[in-house]
């Protein structure tokens, strides 16, 4: 089951946690509540990714256990070694441009860890 399916119980989970008061469930499933459907990242503390498509958390949880780089969004990569057909590019396998949107967007997902 994806997590966006779990919601009511990730939500309860994240209030059991101290994330949030258990008041914001109030409006649990509700249109304009922070806790209206899906978990949406930025919309209430302890989500760290959105949740909704099926089979995302698999991706998800790829990417940040293999430190895995998202390669489509990193056009202007260079590798830094030889990568070997069917492995895994992670982040210390390339060099990226500071300025470059993967890099940024490397920087906010470390910031929510």
């Amino acid at each position: 089951m994806a997590s966006g399916h779990a919601a009511p119980v990730f939500y309860a989970v994240l209030v059991h946690a101290g994330y949030f008061d258990h008041e914001e469930l109030c409006g649990l499933r509700r249109v304009n509540c922070r806790a209206e459907g899906h978990p949406v990242e930025g919309k209430l503390p302890g989500i760290k990714t959105t949740s909704g498509s099926l089979g995302k958390g698999i991706s998800v949880g790829l990417v940040r256990t293999l430190n895995a780089l998202p390669v489509g969004l990193a056009p202007s990569a260079e590798v830094a070694r030889l990568v070997e057909k069917g492995e895994i590019v992670s982040w210390d396998d390339v060099k990226l441009d500071e300025g470059s949107t993967v890099v940024k967007l490397r920087r906010q997902q470390d910031a929510l860890d």
